[in-house]
């Protein structure tokens, strides 16, 4: 089941009941911007956040 976590700015999908965490950015692959220098990484790093947050509480 895919979770779309929501905030401005930033956009997380969490594919949750797998024995691992998933999380990607919750957007495409924003081809239409590819090489123009305006991608923004901060749905990556959020994506990578909230991984690391779950992977902390899993392993407690």
């Amino acid at each position: 089941m895919a979770v779309k976590l929501l905030g401005f700015g930033s956009a997380v999908t969490l594919l949750a009941g797998l024995p691992i965490i998933r999380t990607s950015v919750g957007h495409g692959t924003a081809f239409d911007i590819a090489g123009q220098n305006r991608a923004d990484h901060t749905n990556l790093y959020k994506a990578i956040e909230l991984a690391a947050e779950l992977g902390a509480k899993k392993r407690r």
